[in-house]
């Protein structure tokens, strides 16, 4: 049993990583260090509270330790540190993560005392993180450009304070207060004032769009070289305000125009509430055709079907021989990258039915872009309330999915006065990437995993007031973070699809989202879990 133990390291070792600091790239456990993980672990040892440790298990990211106690079952995780920054059971080299049972409080400090004692004799080895270059360079183009925007910005602010300051110095003009002329002037340099603010505000905002975006270089140095020169432009304005509209009235004048510009542009920009809903969730105009160039990748058309989601259209009902599948999630799911043949759902479609070919599927595609997971939850209850589903698959995404905005919100929130719509008014349609700069979750905090509790407990809360309701399965892209997975398990009556080692080909480089490959392995992966579920198996012998 020793033997058969310390063999199991041995491989999992030379196939498995955690993800350690990201300047530094994945911390990978080396080969070499068997005897050692396993002694920390307690293989072979006598442990406190009856325990005893019963076998291992590896992923990408983790080894996973079992052991069977007096009190029952415990499993723990031990990752890098920087993996789990609010990890409570830490050492130096180590995280040490309970994620099933509960652990009795004495084994968790005996594993501590074992872990620390040696691990000095541990040196975690270092690789580039999967698609790190990218990320970085990602990030590193944008603080290039915000610094030259910042410098451009500064620069102009300077010389339009010098000619600001020059002009005033020069003989003021004597005005009357009241003259025709006087007022027309006033007008004008007040609106071409705000006007050129304003203008300046949308250039610069649609040059960090692009930014955000990974946008041409050209047409960002162009959009901010026009914001400078309307900075310009305004000073010039405003010093001519100052210098012609010297009585009280007219500059009083000049001010309410600038505000009634602001107010009435403000209303305006507000969108017509011309949304799609499907319940209570928007989605993309019905019977429409959307289409994007991915560079080498080519062109990717976007059919939507009658309802706003992605083709083909369905019916409310299945046929009575029919397993029907509903895939909920967010871009992954819809497919953003790949045509529709690409996708997940013709993908799965497809898994099944060779799997279980004297059986009829169907796999609905209800993924919508920007959602987040109050969304999710949101969309399964219209799901199920709606389409008569057999099984339900929740497509997650995290850390973004544990984010409590979404393009939900930006899409009710352009159509409403507030922050949103007011900044989208100043600097255009790229307030949307500067709110999902600010808002989107990018790792795992307290807030986003006090989130996700309340958001699965208002899943459960649904699935308790009908006993009609579907096979609910769990599914992940990517691996997620031990306090993640630790919640994500507890749902009740939910089958959880084990996570699995992908390849660089998976995924659309500088993108992350699926490649047809990685959508045909993932649903290849959804098929061969179902299949050892008694729960599915249940399901298809109701058929």
């Amino acid at each position: 049993m020793r033997l058969a133990i310390l063999f199991w390291f041995s491989v999992a070792i030379s196939t498995s990583a955690a993800v350690g600091d990201e300047s530094r790239g994945l911390a990978v456990i080396p080969p070499g260090y068997e005897s050692l993980l396993g002694e920390m672990l307690g293989l072979g040892a006598e442990l406190p509270a009856s325990c005893r440790f019963s076998g291992a298990g590896a992923d990408r990211t983790f080894i996973r330790s079992r052991y069977d106690c007096a009190s029952g079952v415990a499993v723990y995780e031990l990752r890098h540190p920087s993996v789990v920054p609010a990890a409570k059971l830490t050492t130096d080299r180590f995280a040490l993560v309970v994620v099933e049972g509960d652990a009795p409080d004495e084994l968790s400090t005996a594993l501590l005392d074992r872990i620390r004692a040696r691990e000095t004799g541990f040196e975690w080895s270092w690789t580039p993180l999967p698609g790190a270059e990218e990320e970085n360079s990602y990030y590193s183009s944008i603080g290039g450009a915000a610094a030259i925007a910042s410098l451009c910005l500064a620069v102009a602010g300077f010389v339009a304070g010098l000619l600001l300051w020059s002009v005033r110095r020069g003989a003021p003009v004597r005005t009357s207060s009241s003259g025709l002329g006087s007022v027309v002037l006033a007008s004008f340099l007040a609106l071409a004032f705000i006007g050129c603010v304003h203008a300046a505000l949308r250039l610069t905002g649609a040059a960090f769009g692009s930014m955000l975006q990974g946008g041409s270089p050209t047409a960002i140095a162009l959009n901010l070289g026009g914001s400078f020169g309307l900075i310009l432009a305004s000073a010039v304005a405003v010093a001519g305000i100052g210098r012609f509209a010297r009585g009280g009235l007219l500059r009083a004048w000049a001010v309410g125009l600038m505000l009634a510009y602001v107010a009435c542009g403000y209303h305006a920009s507000l969108l017509a509430d011309d949304l799609h809903y499907f319940g209570s969730l928007s989605t993309y105009p019905p019977n429409t055709t959307m289409g994007e160039s991915l560079g080498d990748g080519g062109p990717v058309t976007y059919r939507i079907n009658g309802r706003g989601f992605r083709y083909p259209d369905f019916a409310d009902h299945a046929d009575d021989d029919v397993v029907r599948v509903v895939l909920i999630g967010d871009s992954f799911v819809f497919g953003i990258g790949v045509n529709y043949e690409g996708s997940l759902r013709p993908h799965l479609e497809r898994a099944l039915g060779q799997r279980w070919p004297g059986l009829r599927f169907e796999v609905l595609n209800v993924g919508i872009p920007g959602n987040n997971l109050a969304s999710h939850v949101s969309m399964y209850r219209e799901v199920t309330t709606r389409l008569s589903p057999d099984v339900v698959i929740l497509g997650l995404t995290f850390a973004n999915d544990l984010s409590r905005w979404d393009e939900q919100d930006a899409r009710r929130d352009a159509r409403r006065y507030g922050a949103y719509s007011f900044v989208r008014f100043l600097i255009g349609d790229s307030v949307e990437s500067l709110w999902a700069l600010v808002n989107l979750e990018r790792e795992t905090t307290q807030a986003g995993l006090d989130h996700l509790d309340r958001e699965l407990q208002r899943l459960g809360g649904i699935r308790k007031e009908s006993s009609g309701q579907p096979l609910l399965v769990l599914f992940g892209f990517q691996p997620w973070d031990p306090p993640v997975a630790a919640r994500v398990r507890r749902v009740p009556n939910a089958i959880l699809v084990p996570n699995r080692t992908t390849q660089a080909d998976e995924f659309i480089p500088g993108d992350g989202h699926p490649t047809s490959v990685g959508n045909e392995r993932s649903a290849q992966h959804i098929a061969k879990t179902l299949a050892a579920e008694p729960m599915w198996q249940s399901l298809l012998e109701a058929r």
